[in-house]
């Protein structure tokens, strides 16, 4: 009887769909707290102020998916820079660094995001050249594995055409040999016959043999053994 094993599934929060949820859902918690970071030193100045704010939450919303590429290629590292760029900038929407006057607050602000900015660009252009080149690697190795599988299929061919021939060389080996016994019986036959031809054209009495049945006739007439 056959038993069917039902393999336990792993609980949902180890689901990695899951795990990005949760990080995209912190990072939209830290979106008002960065949105307002930028637009107090934002030097953008669109006709109005709501298009600024706009502005702003598309920038860190930009800074947010950077640090979900990170997490979904496996950039560990560049998470955690970024990660701890944003601590720095909850600090300043939470006036954690109020010891310091407002004029260097705004500079640690300009530092955070200007570093966030450039090493963004300098991460994804990397990230970019190694995806290229695992791309160009994955389709050089698709296309040797192709050339080996098309290699391995004209061997079976060979193979098998190989085979075939010697299946073919086979059978004419076996005709062959049956063509032999044929051939030995039939000089068996012939053997026999001739024995006994010779035994029919052979005299009895004086042990002559004739060259036909009519000589075997005239000599039993002539034959002195078989007169005395």
């Amino acid at each position: 009887m056959n038993t069917i094993t039902i393999k336990p599934s792993k609980p949902f929060f180890y689901n990695p769909g899951f795990i990005l949820f949760v990080v995209i859902l912190a990072l939209l918690n830290n979106l008002e707290h960065s949105t307002h970071v930028y637009h107090s030193i934002s030097k953008t100045n669109f006709t109005s102020d709501w298009m600024n704010w706009v502005y702003c939450i598309l920038v860190n919303l930009l800074i947010d998916l950077s640090v979900i590429a990170f997490v979904v290629n496996g950039r560990h590292k560049e998470a955690g820079i970024y990660a701890f760029l944003i601590f720095i900038i909850n600090l300043l929407y939470y006036d954690g660094l109020e010891i310091f006057p407002i004029q260097i607050n705004n500079s640690i602000a300009y530092v955070t995001y200007s570093s966030m900015f450039t090493y963004s660009i300098y991460t994804f252009s990397k990230l970019y050249f190694e995806r290229v080149n695992s791309q160009e690697k994955d389709h050089n190795l698709r296309a040797e594995l192709d050339s080996f599988s098309e290699k391995m299929h004209q061997a079976d061919d060979s193979i098998k055409a190989f085979n075939e021939t010697i299946r073919q060389k086979d059978i004419e080996i076996r005709k062959l040999n049956e063509l032999m016994l044929q051939l030995s019986e039939s000089n068996k036959d012939l053997t026999s016959f001739k024995i006994k031809r010779i035994s029919e054209l052979t005299c009895k009495d004086c042990g002559h043999v004739a060259e036909n049945d009519f000589g075997v006739s005239g000599h039993k007439k002539g034959c002195k053994t078989s007169h005395s």
